[in-house]
């Protein structure tokens, strides 16, 4: 009973004297339960550790020294409006596992003293202070995720997300905190974008961007986004961007060199133009086309002219000419006719799936860059789906639809996300 006591004691007094903050209340995802119910996670923290250490006048900063955290988390967390994630939790959640087995005798097994309530734990009154810790720490989390879920569809929380996507990274202000950050929406938006427009085509090269580039999986991803201008590197637009990839690929160099040596609409050219030659491939009358060659050479040259050139320095030498002499003499893994057969398979499993009412661009995806599809494409749609918010039933606020994409850019958004 004292030791009830002392618990609701502690926990009301912090409560009556305001120190508990609501301060990002209204103005972000925050609202008065999801603090309440971070709290009741805290207060069931305190006990455990108030119960393994038989101190039920135990301060919250020594509850959370046990748990590891650092000197100021009480500061952010609890008189601050700082919210726990997964990241954090998960750890908190692996030590209380810690205690309960702790308390098993040696001969239970990990499974039961975690999960069941068995008669043989030598203190239930621990083990029910734990679970009860672990369980509304986890209850948090979902509380955290339907805030988060709610906020976002809600106008005021779509313009704050979609204004915050252009506030500067504090480790390198020339980016954006969404270009730097490898796992934001964004950055999934932008890279599956990219693949859905260019079919995962190099530009420069026209060499296919490999699946490894893409795979996480043993930390080795190689993927890329070039700025086409080095002094613009706060542009999260759509436009500015090649998708490229690094070790054995083109970034940074040669494509530094092709930035500074062609100007921005030059570059911008070469992406509008090159989706331009995939339209014509996708559109063309199946009638005319033998051996599934969508896109022939001459398709190629009437959209890529020889007059249309391009400068490079790659591997100390300079090189101008036109696309067709890019990817054929000077970028020479591959011929040119090689990287056009490439491209055409891609079409053709672009025009199969299409014809059988499937996603096309989802069908490219799967079958030639598997590691990019699982690692981005749920989160790139999300991205997708909020971004068509603003601008089918919200309007836009500091920044606009412009900032990210050209028109034929949001409507291809539209089609391959199958937004209505």
């Amino acid at each position: 009973m004292f030791k009830e006591h002392a618990k609701e004691a502690v926990s009301d007094w912090i409560k009556k004297y305001g120190i508990i903050s609501y301060d990002g209340v209204g103005a972000n995802y925050r609202t008065n339960n999801l603090m309440d119910t971070q709290f009741d996670a805290f207060k069931a923290l305190w006990t455990a550790v108030a119960y393994r250490e038989d101190d039920f006048f135990i301060s919250y900063e020594s509850v959370f020294r046990t748990f590891g955290l650092w000197k100021s988390f009480y500061n952010e967390y609890v008189t601050h409006s700082s919210v726990v994630g997964a990241r954090l939790a998960g750890p908190i959640i692996n030590k209380l596992d810690q205690f309960i087995l702790e308390e098993s005798y040696p001969t239970l097994s990990s499974y039961n003293a975690i999960v069941n309530m068995d008669p043989s734990l030598q203190d239930p009154s621990k083990i029910l202070a734990y679970k009860e810790a672990k369980n509304k720490l986890i209850e948090l989390q979902a509380a955290k995720q339907e805030a988060q879920e709610t906020w976002l569809k809600s106008e005021k929380g779509v313009k704050t997300w979609f204004d915050g996507l252009f506030e500067p990274y504090s480790g390198d202000p020339r980016y954006t905190r969404a270009f730097r950050d490898s796992d934001s929406l964004y950055k999934a938006w932008l890279t599956i974008m990219e693949i859905f427009e260019g079919f995962g085509t190099d530009y420069m090269t026209g060499e296919s961007i490999p699946n490894a580039a893409f795979d996480k999986s043993d930390g080795s991803a190689i993927s890329a986004d070039h700025h086409m201008v080095r002094s613009n590197k706060m542009s999260n637009a759509l436009y500015d961007i090649f998708l490229t990839w690094t070790k054995g690929g083109y970034h940074p160099d040669p494509y530094e060199s092709f930035s500074e040596l062609n100007g921005i609409h030059s570059q911008r050219l070469l992406k509008y133009r090159l989706r331009e030659l995939f339209e014509l491939g996708i559109n063309k009358d199946e009638s005319i086309v033998k051996n599934s060659q969508w896109i022939t050479e001459a398709d190629f040259r009437t959209i890529f002219p020889d007059s249309l050139e391009y400068e490079v320095e790659y591997r100390n030498t300079r090189y101008k000419g036109s696309l067709y002499y890019l990817w054929n003499d000077v970028f020479t893994k591959k011929s040119f006719q090689e990287k056009l057969e490439t491209i055409n398979y891609k079409l053709t499993v672009y025009r199969e799936a299409l014809s059988k009412g499937l996603n096309p661009f989802e069908a490219v995806l799967s079958k030639f860059l598997p590691a990019a599809e699982s690692r981005y494409l749920i989160k790139a749609s999300k991205f997708a789906d909020r971004f068509w918010m603003l601008g089918s039933e919200y309007s836009f606020s500091d920044h606009d639809a412009k900032e990210l994409a050209r028109i034929w850019q949001v409507y291809l958004m539209k089609v391959a996300f199958d937004l209505h």
